[in-house]
């Protein structure tokens, strides 16, 4: 825990991390990003493994995606992360990318569900098709930007066809609980 970030893998300075499997867990921050804190330009590329068991006390319990940072997800987990303020299993300030069989659930922030916390400028794009078990709860800031991999021409398709309450599975606005799913 050094107060800013990264209980379990940082990455920042235009740097790389790609995670093909393993475990990030237990780890614990004060800060940001209880698994993985990614910033200044960074890139975290999950594609399998967990993340779980996570605990950060500003946001993303699982992982924190910062200052102008990426963070593709086209397989793997995060599950069981707590945050205290924002974003149980991902934090978004800045570009969330999703393809593949993501699974993010049973995050946490204070006792509410709370898997994806979008930020005002936070961007998640959607950038090939989402297996069918793949559940991503999300909860905006404000009104979240969804793009596709071909543009914003479909964004509003994915927006109304793939975000859904977590609960009813209806269409619901900002503050709500939504899932991303295909």
């Amino acid at each position: 825990d050094n107060g800013t970030g990264g209980g379990g893998v940082y990455i920042g300075n235009r740097g790389t991390f790609n995670m093909y499997g393993g475990r990030i867990t237990g780890n614990s921050i004060s800060g940001m990003g209880g698994g993985v804190f990614v910033w200044n330009s960074g890139i975290f590329g999950l594609y399998g493994g967990l993340i779980t068991g996570n605990t950060a006390q500003n946001g993303g319990g699982g992982v924190c995606v910062f200052s102008g940072s990426t963070f593709n997800m086209t397989g793997g987990e995060i599950t069981g992360n707590k945050a205290d303020a924002y974003g149980g299993g991902v934090c978004v300030y800045e570009t969330f990318i999703l393809s593949g069989n993501p699974k993010i659930t049973d995050n946490t922030c204070g006792n509410s569900a709370n898997n994806v916390y979008l930020f005002d400028s936070a961007k998640v794009n959607v950038a090939g098709a989402l297996d069918t078990d793949a559940p991503v709860g999300v909860t905006m800031q404000t009104p979240g930007v969804f793009t596709t991999s071909t543009g914003d021409a479909k964004a509003k398709d994915y927006k109304a066809n793939f975000t859904s309450d977590d609960s009813d599975y209806s269409v619901v606005t900002e503050g709500n609980e939504l899932k991303l799913s295909s």
